[in-house]
């Protein structure tokens, strides 16, 4: 990788356009980065499911927040929200001079049924492979609709900002803890990333800090509130308000717990399951986990969030289990699929990101029915704040929904 001279360079002003906010963030260089601005914008509940009006909304409102924040330069880089973003894994017969990239253009258009050239793709070469038909290299496909690209180029543009660069949220998020897995044989370590958001839940597995594996799951927090809305009879604004006000107690409690468990220097959250899966990983990777990349401690980028305490996944009784079950099952097919490629590497712990892993206790049943070790993100903890601009964001709480803002950060030089 080329090294710049100008180490002390601003990263690009990296948007994440989620669906329920957009997160606008520009850091600093080196291992503790400074903070440069930052600032979010919310997006009314009216306006999150439909494109157009989102859109609308983001052009009056989206240009003003970048005015009132000091951004430097007028680089930027986004992700495309993952609604619009189509993810497939396609295994590319690479034998008797097949081209591997005509035949994932060829399936996309079978998938999608809209013609390459109409799309934004972007691939990942995860591994080869010999499959009963011959030898194969097994890639992950991103696309996304070129006029919908546009249109979010367009904005950038509208915010008197130039577009350098548009990745996918699954990659960003793998980018956002590429510092854990610095030292060598860090790239034995097999990291599940589950991005919990406001639409859908992203998920991608990580060697070390490379990606490969990348989903996507249609049930996120918005199918919470809508189950709650439904059986209690209260607006979606109503429900969220109560699911909310029950997630932050029980993040405060944990990051209370996280603030003392610091000094112990234990790195993984005990879900009660810990001991049978390091019993399986032989205690081979257990140690590389536990390590802070900087000395002893867990990483300052990842809080425990403890065991599970039998509270409510929903307020009023709500049942949401077949919920629960649905991303599950979703995450263990995800787990079986990387497995039949990389047999002996098993994943090491979860990681959970995302706004709507601020409710710990979903994270907890997901971490313990899935038997691994699990921890909360918090990438905007490694972060100096002193002589930055915070704008609007509370940099003193836990923010696992940073994660996608703060890999398009680290990841600018992609």
């Amino acid at each position: 990788m080329p090294i710049s001279m100008f180490t002390s360079q601003p990263s690009p002003i990296a948007i994440d356009f989620g669906a329920a906010s957009v997160k606008v963030l520009q850091l600093g260089s080196g291992d503790d980065p400074g903070l440069v601005s930052a600032c979010e914008v919310a997006i009314p509940e009216s306006a999150r499911m439909d494109v157009g009006k989102r859109l609308e909304y983001l052009a009056e409102e989206l240009p003003k927040a970048l005015r009132k924040g000091k951004f430097k330069g007028r680089r930027a880089t986004c992700a495309i929200p993952g609604a619009h973003t189509f993810v497939q894994h396609f295994q590319a017969p690479t034998s008797g001079g097949a081209d591997p990239d005509e035949y994932i253009r060829t399936q996309l258009q079978v998938y999608t049924g809209m013609s390459p050239g109409n799309m934004v793709i972007r691939t990942v070469n995860v591994t080869d492979a010999i499959h009963e038909s011959g030898p194969i290299r097994e890639t992950i496909c991103f696309a996304v609709p070129r006029d919908v690209v546009m249109r979010y180029i367009d904005l950038i543009k509208r915010c008197r900002l130039e577009a350098s660069s548009v990745h996918s949220e699954q990659q960003a998020m793998v980018w956002a803890y590429g510092h854990l897995h610095r030292r060598q044989g860090d790239d034995r370590i097999t990291n599940l990333f589950v991005d919990l958001g406001w639409s859908g839940t992203r998920v991608a597995i990580s060697h070390g800090a490379s990606l490969v594996f990348a989903k996507g799951i249609p049930i996120g927090g918005w199918h919470f509130d809508q189950r709650i809305a439904d059986t209690l009879h209260c607006d979606l604004a109503t429900a969220r308000a109560h699911r909310v006000a029950a997630a932050e107690e029980s993040l405060r409690a944990a990051t209370l717990a996280g603030s003392r468990a610091a000094t112990t220097g234990s790195a993984i959250l005990d879900t009660g399951l810990i001991r049978a899966h390091e019993a399986r990983e032989a205690g081979a990777v257990s140690t590389a986990v536990a390590t802070d990349r900087r000395g002893a401690g867990r990483p300052r980028s990842l809080l425990e969030a403890g065991e599970r305490t039998g509270t409510a996944l929903a307020p009023g009784g709500v049942d949401c289990g077949d919920l629960v079950d649905s991303i599950v099952d979703e995450l263990a097919m995800c787990l079986r699929y990387h497995q039949s490629f990389f047999e002996s590497r098993p994943a090491s712990r979860v990681i959970f990101t995302g706004g709507e892993a601020r409710q710990l206790e979903l994270c907890r049943v997901i971490a313990e029915r899935l038997e691994l070790p699990a921890m909360l993100g918090d990438p905007l903890a490694r972060v100096k704040v002193e002589g930055g601009d915070a704008g609007n964001v509370a940099f003193g709480r836990v923010q696992p929904g940073w994660s996608v803002a703060c890999g398009l950060c680290a990841g600018s030089d992609q």
